[in-house]
């Protein structure tokens, strides 16, 4: 368990503490107890606690844009950009394109003579080839 998330619990269990002595403890009416009084500066440092828990656990600015980068792209590596490749491109177009896939599959038994599929596994897609043409991209 990391450091942070031990916080959180800590800070979880001291709010369940205040909150239950609260809910014992007997006063009189009208005036504020002391123990919700203790109870509002438990719930106050809870919400302090955990929105600084949350905002540690998100990434920063700079790798979601990354992250979003890749995705478009697909991946770091340069290649895997299916978004750009379109029906009737020439194997080579792809290369430039889509770069080099991961994997090429012969799909002669399924689709024919020189018919392939190249595998692009960080973009998650996949060209289809038939000769040196693109049939489809998935």
């Amino acid at each position: 368990m990391t450091p942070i998330a031990i916080i959180a619990w800590v800070a979880l269990a001291q709010w369940l503490v205040f909150a239950l002595l609260s809910l014992v403890a007997r006063g009189e009416e009208g005036e504020m107890r002391r123990s919700e009084k203790h109870l509002l500066g438990s719930t106050v440092a809870f919400a302090a606690v955990w929105i600084t828990v949350l905002a540690l656990g998100l990434p920063p600015k700079e790798a979601k844009a990354e992250t979003e980068k890749a995705a478009v792209t697909g991946g770091s590596s340069g290649g895997g950009n299916c978004i750009s490749v379109e029906r009737g491109m020439s194997a080579a177009d792809v290369d430039k394109k889509a770069g080099k896939p991961d994997e090429t599959r012969n799909d002669e038994e399924t689709r024919g003579p020189g018919a392939k599929i190249r595998i692009y596994r960080e973009a998650r897609c996949s060209v289809h080839m038939l000769g040196d043409k693109v049939e489809f991209v998935d």
